[in-house]
């Protein structure tokens, strides 16, 4: 369906979607970019608040209030790439803004339940203000290289592309997710049997009608 919506559009005279804009190298590049940043936003937002959630037990509410730094990074960038723009251009601050956010993502790699709230909020806090920076200048780029008349197709196949591309992703990645953690529990399925580590340990407390002891469960990980 979407392959036959991309044909009718190029072909009707007056199309829902401009899809011809494309053919503008800029601007390809700009919602390409914006598109990949909302998915690296999307996918932050809903796991890292579902890791706060099981991760380190927190209630909703809590979870939400851990992450909602990043929002304020976000505003402060917003207001900053628009003063920095005519000075600096497009190129200098989607690339400054895209090394800022990656070097969040790679803070975030550092993700345990023993965390604390001040990391969460300065990693947090650093990737939305890095992808904010390089959003604002990427969409701005993006329609200041079309026509004025064509302004509003070029924002809304922006919008477009961003929830699309963002649905993607997050669906993907929750696919890969999905996958990762049933090979996890395969894995430590195939590690109960009645000659495994873990049984042996186990097998007192068990038969004493007591808890598993610290060591039948570090033994699964020798």
């Amino acid at each position: 369906s979407l392959a036959l919506f991309v044909v009718i559009e190029l072909h009707v005279a007056e199309p829902l979607l401009e899809l011809r804009l494309f053919r503008n190298l800029h601007f390809t590049i700009g919602v390409t970019l914006m598109a990949i940043l909302s998915v690296n936003l999307l996918a932050s937002s809903f796991y890292l608040p579902v890791f706060l959630q099981q991760g380190q037990h927190m209630e909703a509410f809590d979870a939400g209030l851990r992450v909602f730094p990043q929002a304020l990074g976000m505003c402060v960038a917003s207001m900053t790439a628009g003063q920095l723009y005519d000075r600096l251009g497009p190129r200098v601050l989607c690339v400054g803004g895209c090394a800022i956010a990656n070097a969040g993502n790679l803070m975030l790699l550092w993700i345990t339940p023993e965390m604390t709230y001040t990391q969460i909020v300065v990693w947090t806090s650093i990737r939305g203000f890095g992808m904010s920076l390089a959003a604002v200048a990427a969409i701005t780029a993006a329609v200041n290289c079309v026509r004025p008349s064509q302004t509003d197709h070029a924002s809304a196949i922006e919008n477009l592309l961003q929830q699309v591309v963002g649905a993607f992703g997050l669906a993907l990645l929750g696919t890969l997710l999905a996958g990762q953690r049933a090979q996890l529990a395969a894995d430590r399925a195939a590690l109960l049997t009645p000659d495994s580590q873990l049984a042996r340990a186990a097998a007192p407390a068990l038969a004493g009608g007591g808890g598993l002891s610290a060591s039948a469960f570090a033994a699964v990980y020798r």
